[in-house]
C-alpha cells in the first residue's frame, strides 16, 4: 500500500470517528435517564453516574419495613435497604452499581429501579 493511500485511509478513519463519537456518547447517555439523577441511595449518595447504571431484569421477592429482597437476572438474590429501592420512570428495570465490573450484591449496589408491573 502506498504511503499516500495509507495516510488517506487514516484521515478518513479519524474523520469518521469524530463524526460518530457524538452519536456514541448520546447512546451511552441515553441509557442513563435524566429522571434517575434526583434519586439517592440509602447512604445519601446519588444513585447513578453515567456508567454505573445498566438495564436489567429484576423481580421483587419480599418487601419488609427496612429492606427489599430482589432477584436479578434470575441468578443473583440480595437484600437492599428500602431507601435504595425506587420505582422506574420508564418501562425498564435498572441496576446502579458501586463498581459495574463486579457482580450484583448488597455491597455493590447503590440503587435499583423497578419498572411497574415487574
Amino acid at each position: 500500500m502506498s504511503r499516500h493511500l495509507a495516510v488517506s485511509i487514516m484521515a478518513c478513519t479519524a474523520t469518521a470517528a469524530v463524526w460518530l463519537l457524538p452519536a456514541f456518547i448520546s447512546s451511552a447517555v441515553a441509557l442513563h435517564g435524566a429522571w434517575q439523577d434526583h434519586h439517592t441511595a440509602a447512604d445519601g449518595s446519588r444513585c447513578c453516574g453515567l456508567r454505573d447504571c445498566q438495564p436489567t431484569r429484576l423481580r421483587i421477592l419480599r418487601i419488609e419495613e427496612t429492606t427489599v429482597r430482589l432477584e436479578m437476572e434470575g441468578a443473583w438474590v440480595f437484600d437492599l435497604p428500602r431507601a435504595s429501592f425506587h420505582l422506574s420512570e420508564d418501562a425498564q428495570d435498572w441496576w446502579c452499581a458501586r463498581n459495574p465490573t463486579f457482580p450484583p450484591s448488597t455491597e455493590n449496589t447503590r440503587c435499583v429501579f423497578v419498572a411497574v408491573g415487574t
